[in-house]
């Protein structure tokens, strides 16, 4: 899905043999300067995409209304509440079915459109012959009181299901801002030219020059807020006949909001707003946090550190394909390589890394304020005692040892048979058992804490008494992993769904977020972070 606005488009149902339209109403243009100021007062991000190019192209002189056009209408972070009230009277069963399609749009998103009995927000007519249309987001305030905002042909009761799905979900998709997905690049550039100049002039009355406008010029990637790539199956693209398509295949269209349209809304309009998004990168598959200091790694193993400023105030550290970890403690920054070397970052982007090991065996490191370990493929677990290479005390050698965490001044392992110790010195015997239960799967220390993840999705927090000393926090099998910072304890399910513990347990969780692109979380001091499957960051304000 996109965020860009886009001008008025035909669409034909993705299973219909009778093409239905549907319209993206446009303002008269004599409105649109006005409706582009209303929409970036209510949401300024809505104004980026002009500012964007303004500042590429400053030298070009741009009619204002031409600006206007590139202004998004969507409602703002904060979400939307939208009153609806119908044109015709339509019977109260109608009414019901159609609020609640509008509303699916609320399962992922920030949004909720609620009935009322005369001059609503969003004004429903069902004018036969007039087609599925509607405006665009916020242009629905310049509307006038008594006009419809959206139209749904002829609709009622007697209407398939399957079309209170594909219809009532897309025109509702425009009034919170969506405009057609076709328009994207990907989808552009597969149609023919000339059949599609011939087809849209016959079937929709339109100029050349319009269907040129309309239909086969690409809105540029850079003004939009989108999904990665173009999605043919979204409920906000329609159907293009495979006659007008050069490769022979249609664009299907989507019938009801898939599971990108979901996750797409929820960005636009989160249901949880207490998120600074730091960064958006889809190279991004890691990041670590220490010292109020936030890092992030690539797929191509470039390394950088978080210097302020959202999105654009990232440094970068170090690049090199080998790097496949980054480990963050107190002011230390640390990479592993797949090669097992290691190396702490000493203040000069690019060339101030000292190699502290170089190890073919190791496959995992752990750091905790200054203390740094690492663990072999074979069990062995070492400390770094400060000298490169060769100043490395062995601490352990179990074949069983799956992890290790570091926390204040020790560290602590889990064996694949679910035994957790804890180093109490000196090496090799000083290792002091704290529990042993098979359903163990992840252990994290954080400060002076320590706590257990079980495969049942069963945290624990460990209060001093080894083996009965463990403290039951929570028991939900969606439960996928914990992090903690100062004191402070979060899950994230497999749904991304995002927990801050608060007390007491088991039922002292407080949702702080809920978007199903939720990787990975992890915190450090008084801070959270989540890291998206799309690379974007983000940072809780909460």
């Amino acid at each position: 899905m996109s965020s860009t606005i886009v001008s008025p488009a035909a669409e034909t149902p993705a299973a219909g043999a009778a093409p239905e339209t549907c319209t993206i109403k446009l303002l008269p243009q004599d409105q649109w300067t006005a409706a582009a100021q209303q929409a970036t007062a209510i949401n300024p991000a809505n104004g980026v995409a002009r500012h964007m190019l303004q500042q590429a192209m400053p030298d070009i002189v741009i009619p204002v209304e031409h600006l206007a056009l590139l202004t998004a209408k969507y409602w703002g972070k904060g979400g939307v509440r939208l009153t609806v009230s119908f044109l015709d009277n339509p019977p109260s069963d109608l009414r019901a079915r159609i609020l609640s399609h509008m509303n699916a749009w609320n399962a992922t998103a920030n949004v909720q459109f609620v009935e009322t009995a005369s001059n609503g927000q969003v004004r429903i007519a069902r004018t036969p012959g007039s087609g599925y249309w509607s405006y665009l987001g916020t242009d629905i305030l310049s509307i006038p009181s008594g006009q419809a905002t959206m139209n749904l042909d002829s609709f009622s009761m007697s209407t398939g299901d399957s079309e209170f799905h594909r219809v009532v979900r897309h025109e509702t998709g425009h009034t919170l801002g969506f405009p057609h997905e076709h328009m994207r690049s990907q989808i552009v550039a597969r149609i023919d030219r000339e059949k599609a100049i011939a087809y849209f002039m016959a079937t929709q009355g339109w100029s050349r020059d319009q269907v040129i406008a309309q239909v086969l010029t690409p809105l540029d990637n850079s003004a939009l807020i989108a999904t990665a790539q173009a999605d043919p199956t979204s409920i906000m693209c329609y159907w293009l006949p495979a006659s007008i398509m050069a490769d022979g295949v249609a664009v299907t269209g989507g019938t009801d909001i898939n599971a990108l349209d979901a996750q797409f809304a929820s960005s636009v309009y989160p249901k949880f707003a207490n998120w600074q998004e730091l960064d958006n990168n889809p190279a991004t598959v890691d990041i670590a946090a220490g010292g109020g200091n936030l890092y992030q790694m690539h797929n191509d193993g470039r390394i950088w550190k978080y210097t302020g400023t959202p999105l654009t105030g990232w440094l970068e550290l170090d690049n090199n394909p080998a790097t496949k970890k980054i480990v963050a403690a107190g002011a230390n920054l640390y990479q592993l390589h797949n090669t097992g070397r290691i190396w702490r970052y000493t203040g000069v982007p690019h060339t101030g890394w000292l190699e502290l090991d170089n190890n073919p065996a190791t496959v995992d490191i752990a750091a905790a304020g200054n203390d740094l370990y690492q663990l072999h493929h074979d069990g062995r677990i070492w400390k770094y005692t400060g000298t490169p290479h060769t100043g490395w005390l062995e601490l352990d050698n179990n074949p069983a040892t799956k992890k290790i965490t570091a926390g204040a001044g020790t560290v602590y392992q889990i064996h694949n048979t679910g035994l957790i110790w804890k180093y109490v010195g000196p090496p090799h015997t000083g290792w002091q058992e704290l529990d042993n239960n098979p359903a163990s799967v992840d252990i994290l220390a954080a400060g002076n804490d320590l706590y257990q993840l079980h495969n049942t999705g069963r945290i624990w927090k460990y209060t001093g008494v080894p083996l009965t000393g463990w403290q039951e926090l929570d028991n939900n099998p969606r439960t996928k992993a914990i992090a903690a910072g100062n004191g402070t304890l979060y899950q994230i399910h497999n749904t991304g769904d995002i927990w801050k513990y608060v007390g007491p347990p088991l039922t002292g969780w407080q949702q702080i977020d809920g978007n199903a692109a939720s990787a990975r979380i992890t915190a450090a001091d008084f801070s959270l972070y989540q890291l998206h499957n799309s690379g974007l960051i983000w940072r809780y304000t909460g």
